[in-house]
């Protein structure tokens, strides 16, 4: 629990956002052409008495550039705090374009989906993946120990997990056999008929197999440095973000 309260007080949306570039209602028509047609912004602030009170959509100055009648005020929904952990950020993020910052009452920042794919979110989804993997061994400890979970690996991967550690222990590691298992060992032995409870509304079998295979996957495709691309658009990896803080929840209580 501790572990995971700080991967949500390091990571903030201020790590993402960046500054909100802002016109007030005197500024030149080529200003905004530029913004919208050059540097291709889908959104601006305006501007008055020196705070920004509404925004200005690309989408809404197809035929003139006139601003009077195209400034959208903010909605409750579409402000957040500067300092809102990023996992929060994220699950308000699933069905929206953008969100604006505010800091000390004034709004100065922005996030969209382009941001997504910055390295602050590969960071805490690694993070988070690692720790769940990292609770499933204590988990896996306290329910089989003298390593009795060994009775659901094959014995080849038993064979490797043991060499493995071998080579760990020659360099005076401080480990035990169930640190030399990958993923998908610790995932096989979570499984097991009597560990399904903790998997939330995952908990069939075949539910839960789905789940451990893409939470797997998401923890690869992280590792190598693969776009996230295909994630936020087509397989709701937001959704399995917190499957896995739901699941980890699950582990925790039930390691009291």
């Amino acid at each position: 629990m501790k572990d995971k309260n700080l991967l949500e007080d390091f990571f903030t949306v201020s790590h993402i956002s960046t500054s909100l570039t802002s016109v007030t209602k005197e500024v030149e028509f080529q200003t905004i052409h530029g913004y919208f047609q050059e540097k291709n912004y889908d959104v601006v602030g305006y501007e008055e008495d020196s705070c920004i009170t509404g925004y200005l959509c690309k989408k809404d100055f197809i035929d003139d550039y006139r601003i009077d009648d195209k400034i959208r005020k903010f909605a409750v929904d579409d402000i957040i705090a500067v300092n809102t952990p990023l996992i929060d950020a994220l699950k308000l993020m699933q069905n929206k374009e953008r969100l604006f910052l505010i800091n000390k009452s004034k709004i100065e920042s922005i996030i969209t989906r382009a941001d997504l794919q910055k390295s602050p979110i590969r960071m805490l989804f690694f993070g988070l993946i690692t720790l769940f993997e990292s609770e499933m061994g204590n988990f896996i400890r306290k329910r089989y120990p003298n390593n009795g979970w060994e009775l659901f690996l094959s014995d080849g991967r038993i064979s490797k997990t043991k060499d493995i550690y071998q080579e760990r222990l020659a360099k005076n590691t401080e480990i035990d056999l169930l640190d030399c298992t990958q993923f998908a060992d610790k995932s096989t032995i979570m499984l097991q008929k009597e560990n399904l409870y903790v998997m939330g509304e995952n908990s069939s079998k075949n539910k839960a197999k789905r789940w451990m295979k893409n939470v797997e996957e998401l923890r690869n495709d992280l590792a190598h440095a693969q776009s996230l691309h295909t994630w936020f658009e087509e397989k709701n990896v937001i959704r399995l973000v917190t499957e896995v803080e739901e699941v980890l929840q699950e582990i925790y209580l039930h390691m009291k």
